[in-house]
This record gives structure tokens, sequence and C-alpha cells, in this order.
């Protein structure tokens, strides 16, 4: 898709996860989705007649471990986008986002509102770096969040994504707390 409309080929049916298929280059080599480094990156997702693709610059080095593409979140993607219908006019928030590929692909894909959190300041400035260049700057929305603290983005969130985010005692704990202070009451 074009840059400025990446999510107008998003649109369509639902599709089954076995069906999107993730093709992932970095500096113009096609690589294994699931182990990507640093470089210049290119990731589509695809099933049937529906596509996007989304650039990103995998900056770990300068960011560290958020700026990198994680298989986690990879297949969070995917899963977004096999279910793109489900999120068509619906608000969701990623928790823990890093690049926020998930949440670039959920705007690409009609939600109505995206908010992409993460605790470390130079992430976020990454993701608007990353929505501006995928054409959705005035769609994915960018907020300081940390799961101990969720609080201040209390919402009525249709979905929260997360994916790859608890790695210390107790942030299971927090996660759990945190959805429930972020989730719409009747979202399940």
């Amino acid at each position: 898709a074009a840059e400025g409309d990446a999510g107008s080929a998003a649109r369509g049916a639902c599709a089954t996860l076995s069906d999107v298929q993730v093709t992932v280059t970095v500096d113009g080599v096609l690589v294994e989705p699931f182990a990507v480094k640093s470089g210049s990156c290119r990731v589509r997702l695809a099933a049937g007649d529906h596509a996007i693709e989304l650039k990103f610059d995998n900056e770990s080095k300068q960011v560290g471990t958020g700026g990198r593409l994680w298989g986690a979140s990879l297949h969070l993607a995917r899963w977004v986008f096999a279910n793109r219908e489900l999120l068509r006019g619906r608000r969701v928030l990623e928790l823990a986002c890093g690049q926020a590929l998930p949440s670039l692909v959920a705007a690409c894909c009609g939600a109505a509102e995206v908010l992409a959190t993460d605790v470390v300041p130079s992430v976020l400035d990454l993701v608007r770096k990353n929505a501006a260049r995928n054409g959705q700057k005035d769609r994915v929305r960018v907020a300081p969040l940390d799961l101990s603290a969720a609080g201040g983005i209390v919402g009525s969130w249709d979905f929260v994504l997360f994916a790859d985010c608890v790695y210390f005692r107790g942030m299971g704990e927090d996660l759990l707390r945190a959805m429930r202070m972020l989730l719409r009451p009747d979202s399940g």
C-alpha cells in the first residue's frame, strides 16, 4: 500500500490466523519473521486480497529492547490483522508497545482510536516516528504508562493488546490489575 494509505488495503473480512502471511525484510533482504535484527525493516501482512506493509527502523542500540521488533509483536500483529473486522470502529490500547506494530496494524485496519503506551520515553518518540512514516500519525496516539501505575489511562478500552511485557516478579499482578482498570466492563 502507498504511504499515507496503508489502511485502505487492510479493510476486509476476518481471516483465520493461519491465512495471514507475514513477510519481513531488513535492509531489503528477506529474513525469518521472528528473528528481526537492527536495520531498515518492512513488515507485510497479507490474507487473500487484503494486505498492508509497514516500515520501521529497528533502533535497539539507541532505544534499547523497545526499539526492536520482537517475535511476540509480530504474532500479535498477525492476530490483529486476522481479526481486523472485530477491531474496526473500536478503542484499542497497546501496553508496553515497543515499536507498536500491533497498534499500527489496528489503526490501518480501522480501529476508531489507538493508544500505544510504554514506560520508556525514547520508545514513545520512536512510535511517533513510525506512525508518521506509515501515514498513521493522526490515528495512533502515544502515552507513557508504567503497568504498576496504570491509573493514568483508566478508560473503557474495547481491546487491550500486549505481548512480551512480563519479565520480572510482580509484573504479572501489575498486568492483571492494569487490565481490570483499562478494559470496558462488558468486553470480556
